[in-house]
């Protein structure tokens, strides 16, 4: 966070010295009326009154142009603060790897994207308007009292004093209360996408009421959290202005006694009246100031948990000479999700040469889309090593790593717009006639036959079937121009003749590219140059689908399993 403050710290600074200026004008205004009182008794004319009217009119304007000043400086600052923010998180997240959602949830990301940074912008605009001028003034106005009279500024102390006890008394919890409701915030985000995304199960099973209790004791807790935080803060302010009015109480009583005996000028017990009152409105705005300082630093320590992935995402590597005959090199690769989970990949050992087209097979859990994202840099590897085009993918930003590889994942979702739209999101400078040959190459022949390429598909494809979503996907991909191309299993949800038309058609249009393909089912890798046959990550073998179904006996188990799904 400190280099978007030193971004702006021109106009943080500027803002905050006008905003000075005015309080120091203000502190001024006291004076002068007193001065006048005084000299009233003693009968100053009327150029005298004009002359200190129009002496204050001017520090009026004056103070007026530099709080315009300064509140340009704060929304000048706080907006373009808040767009860098948001446009730097949003290219982050983008560049996550999966593993990276481990620490920081889909739900925690939104937040920092949104909630979060409106925090440090409404922190960042109260730095610049109040958070230098409250405190000067308010020491200011102190010192000035003490000028004043020395004597009737120790009741003033006392009641400075009582301030802070009562502000520390009532306020040392509300800091971690605030990150509590932060972390239930985030969970209730996870509560309803997780409602949203899983509505049907949730009523087949009936859990409608179960899910409402769920959500309900969540909310319960909110409330309590957010009623405790703001019954303290709450609390603070009649406290504060309770103290600051029994001490106007008592320096109108002992400043009575000092004008009765001539220790005293009316005029300076009005301008101490005034500092007085200027003490008691900005003690309030201090307490006011209080919630959002600490919300506002909580934010920027959630943010800044999200920028700290910068260095390792957004720095990558550049672009990989990719005219060499070795794709991938792959030896002792090993990895697993947490330091006490078991290994999902393990002592893979694996040499992909240009334009093969290799399939990667085995059952649930086999360690298939792990290896996939391994190879594709999206995992760094817990042990060995993963050489692409003889460099290391893990250190490739996702434009560099999109420019290399067309990655087409199992359960994509469309986005709302036309069929044609949503291809054009795999390459938009591809023409009309590239995406329609995609979608013919995908299968997509059913929507085609309605609308067209101009076929409407609704928010993440609800108005499709599994299989369409999927084969919109698979076009997207396919009209991409990369150099490799992975599909991790985008072919399960096609019926099994579907599925091996798209993939004969995949196989003939990718000719001379390299091509990776996980599948559970044989008959969608058959045709590939070498199947990989894993089982519990580990590489059972690799070699043609005739030399499998000769030597390998897990192969020919997964064989027999699908034929007998089949004649069944």
């Amino acid at each position: 966070m400190k280099a978007y403050f030193k971004k702006y710290r021109r106009y943080i600074i500027g803002g905050q010295f006008f905003k000075l200026a005015e309080a120091i004008l203000e502190l001024l205004v006291p004076l002068i009326v007193a001065g006048l009182i005084n000299r009233l008794g003693a009968g100053t004319d009327k150029a005298d009154i004009l002359r200190s009217g129009a002496l204050m009119l001017g520090i009026g304007i004056i103070g007026f142009a530099c709080a315009l000043i300064c509140q340009y400086s704060a929304a000048k600052t706080s907006e373009s603060m808040g767009r860098d923010l948001r446009n730097d998180l949003f290219r982050i997240i983008l560049d996550l790897p999966p593993e990276a959602y481990g620490a920081q949830s889909v739900e925690a990301l939104v937040v920092r994207l949104t909630a979060d940074v409106e925090k440090v912008q409404i922190f960042t605009a109260m730095l610049i308007r109040l958070f230098v001028r409250a405190p000067f003034l308010f020491a200011g106005a102190f010192i000035m009292c003490f000028i004043l009279n020395p004597a009737l500024s120790l009741i003033i102390l006392a009641a400075i004093l009582m301030i802070l006890f009562a502000a520390v008394l009532l306020l040392r919890r509300v800091p971690a209360g605030f990150r509590r409701i932060q972390e239930n915030e985030e969970e209730a985000a996870l509560h309803i996408r997780e409602h949203v995304s899983g509505i049907t199960t949730i009523r087949s099973l009936q859990m409608e009421e179960a899910e409402i209790d769920r959500f309900t004791k969540g909310q319960a807790k909110r409330t309590e959290l957010s009623t405790s935080i703001g019954t303290r803060t709450g609390l603070v302010e009649p406290a504060v202005q309770w103290i600051l009015y029994m001490g106007n109480a008592a320096t109108l009583v002992f400043g009575a006694a000092l004008i009765q005996r001539g220790i005293i000028l009316k005029g300076t017990v009005v301008a101490y009246f005034n500092y007085l009152t200027a003490i008691t409105v900005v003690s309030v705005v201090i307490i006011q100031l209080l919630p959002v300082l600490m919300q506002g630093m909580a934010a920027m320590r959630r943010i800044n948990e999200v920028l700290a992935l910068r260095t390792e995402v957004v720095q990558g590597a550049g672009l990989p000479d990719m005219d060499g005959k070795t794709v991938w090199l792959v030896q002792g690769l090993s990895y697993r999700y947490s330091d006490k989970a078991a290994s999902a990949v393990s002592d893979l050992n694996l040499h992909i040469k240009q334009g093969e087209h290799i399939g990667i097979i085995g059952g649930t859990g086999s360690g298939k889309s792990t290896l996939l994202h391994l190879l594709c840099g999206r995992y760094t590897p817990t042990n060995g090593t993963i050489s692409f085009y003889e460099a290391d993918p893990s250190g490739f930003s996702s434009s560099v790593r999109a420019r290399c590889i067309a990655f087409c994942l199992q359960r994509g979702k469309p986005n709302t717009g036309t069929l044609d739209e949503n291809i054009a999101m795999g390459n938009p400078t591809a023409n009309p006639g590239e995406r329609l040959a995609a979608a013919r190459l995908a299968g997509l022949d059913e929507l085609l036959a309605t609308d067209g390429m101009d076929h409407p598909i609704c928010a993440e494809g609800n108005n499709l079937s599994g299989g369409q979503k999927q084969r919109v996907m698979l076009a997207r991909t396919l009209v991409r121009t990369a150099p490799v191309y992975c599909f991790d299993d985008a072919f399960s949800a096609l019926d099994g003749r579907t599925a091996e038309r798209v993939v004969r058609g995949v196989h003939a249009y990718l000719k001379g590219k390299t091509l990776l393909l996980t599948a559970q089912r044989i008959r969608t890798v058959r045709h590939c140059d070498r199947i990989l046959v894993l089982s519990e990550g580990r590489a059972v073998a690799c070699d043609t689908h005739e030399r499998l179904m000769k030597n390998c006996a897990l192969y020919q188990r997964l064989a027999a399993a699908e034929q007998a799904v089949r004649d069944a």
